[in-house]
């Protein structure tokens, strides 16, 4: 083989890596994007949980609160009501 001969192979093959490298870069490009999108719906819906987590730990330490404060008025009671809570519910 000539050098002009493996010169234009080393052409050939540098171009169609270029090539090759710019179609898997933009396809990544896309594939990011997609999944930009999926990552944003599942940060909001993260987001909410959170949220409605949190509303729902704030009400039930007022209700173990209210229990506390009711024991000291009540105790009898209250030792029924945490019977029922362990033994009847699930």
């Amino acid at each position: 083989m000539t050098t002009e001969t493996k010169l234009r192979g080393a052409l050939v093959l540098t171009i169609l890596v270029l090539l090759w490298e710019t179609v898997m870069w933009n396809n990544n490009i896309l594939v990011v994007t997609s999944q930009k999108t999926t990552i944003d719906s599942l940060t909001q819906v993260s987001d909410s949980l959170f949220h409605e987590s949190f509303q729902n730990s704030i009400e039930s330490m007022r209700y173990e609160a209210a229990l506390e404060i009711y024991k000291e008025q009540n105790p009898k009671a209250v030792e029924e009501i945490e019977l029922i809570k362990t033994t009847q519910t699930e």
